[in-house]
């Protein structure tokens, strides 16, 4: 009996410690998406809205991908890819090559939620990059600046990184606000095309263990411990 139960104990260990192994492993944050991912051009962006935008522009809280082969694509903004498209808060009333369209001048903030419901918040490491036009000028998570500028920064076909602060995330949902300023284009104040296009280069958490694989863990640790009390390894024998 002394030998089963010993190997019950081990193998209730081992089993434990493989299962948390498992649950160790980082999770990618399936809900955290990137501006137009798996939209077609033209559409509406589903993830993002646009909660604000500048006074009598009558811009909706829609948010839509700019149709391909539109100016500035290609040209002053960046190319799309199947990875991430640019997000806009208005579309042309035509698209075509050298098409013009243009946006009211003054702040637009687009939003976007994501879960981390099961996830350990602490153990997430989220990190993303943006272009914008004209600047990008604040980021928030849950209401916390994360990245605030007042001359704003972001260009329109490079890169600019940022990292989300595990400190301002929570363990179910979470918003993520970014805030774009659509400058003057000339000495009459005439508006100019503005749009935001962001990517999480990563974006992964540790899963929360299941309550029974902790019970199992702690189980056969206690059961361990009390069999080298009752068979200690130094006992002498007469």
């Amino acid at each position: 009996m002394g030998q089963r139960r010993t190997k019950f104990i081990l193998a209730a260990v081992l089993g434990a410690i493989c299962l948390l192994g498992t649950h160790a492993l980082a999770n990618t944050i399936a809900t955290l998406h990137n501006t137009g991912a798996g939209v077609t051009s033209g559409n509406v962006d589903q993830y993002y809205t646009l909660v604000s935008s500048p006074s009598g522009s009558g811009y909706t809280a829609t948010v839509y991908t700019l149709p391909q082969g539109t100016w500035p694509l290609g040209s002053a903004w960046s190319g799309d890819d199947s990875t991430s498209s640019w997000d806009v808060p208005n579309l042309p009333s035509t698209a075509g090559t050298g098409t013009y369209w243009s946006s009211a001048v003054g702040n637009y903030s687009y939003q976007t939620t994501f879960s981390l419901a099961g996830l350990n918040a602490s153990s997430a490491d989220i990190v993303g990059q943006f272009e914008s036009d004209n600047a990008l000028m604040g980021i928030y998570l849950n209401g916390n600046t994360i990245y605030s500028s007042t001359k704003g920064e972001g260009a329109m076909n490079s890169w600019t990184s940022f990292t989300l602060p595990d400190a301002y995330l929570s363990a179910g949902n979470n918003t993520l606000e970014f805030v774009v300023n659509n400058a003057y284009l000339n000495s009459s104040n005439n508006g100019n095309p503005t749009g935001l296009r962001v990517e999480y280069t990563t974006a992964n958490a540790d899963p929360v263990p299941e309550p029974a694989t902790l019970v199992l863990f702690v189980f056969g640790l206690a059961g361990l411990a009390g069999y080298k009390v009752r068979n200690p390894v130094n006992r002498k024998r007469f």
